[in-house]
C-alpha cells in the first residue's frame, strides 16, 4: 500500500490581498486644504486593476 494521496489537487488562494488595502490619512503630507480635500474625494472611489 503506498502513501495517500491528498484529496486537494489545486492550489489554494492566500489571504493576502494588495488590492484589499486602503490609504491610511497622514496630514502632514498634504500640501493644503484643496489636496485634501481631494484625497478625501479619491479615496472613496473604486480603482478595478487592469487585466
Amino acid at each position: 500500500m503506498g502513501p495517500k494521496k491528498p484529496t486537494q489537487t489545486k492550489k489554494r488562494k492566500t489571504g493576502a490581498s494588495t488590492s484589499g488595502t486602503s490609504r491610511t490619512y497622514d496630514s502632514s503630507k498634504f500640501l493644503g486644504p484643496e489636496q485634501q480635500a481631494r484625497f478625501h474625494e479619491l479615496s472613496g472611489r473604486t480603482i478595478w486593476p487592469e487585466k
